[in-house]
């Protein structure tokens, strides 16, 4: 689950040259079943399906860990849900 802030995604939004695909935070445009709101967490293209940004799930000491690259920004809340 996500929260951010407006302002951050919507800088990161206007970079991108959308043409006529669909630009709003729960869209999926290229179709790799990440929204645009977790491309830009994750530091993916919404426009380039990429499965190597999805957070990849393990066990260490037995606990549940997610390994995933993010973006250095402090409106983001990334927290997990079961």
């Amino acid at each position: 689950l996500l929260h951010y802030t407006a302002n951050a995604y919507a800088a990161w939004s206007n970079s991108i040259a959308w043409n006529s695909a669909d630009s709003a935070p729960g869209a999926d445009p290229d179709g790799d079943g990440l929204s645009n709101l977790a491309e830009y967490a994750l530091g993916g293209d919404p426009l380039k399906a990429d499965p190597s940004r999805r957070p990849l799930p393990g066990v260490a000491t037995n606990r549940l860990t997610l390994t995933f690259e993010r973006v250095a920004d402090p409106g983001l809340i990334y927290s997990v849900r079961a």
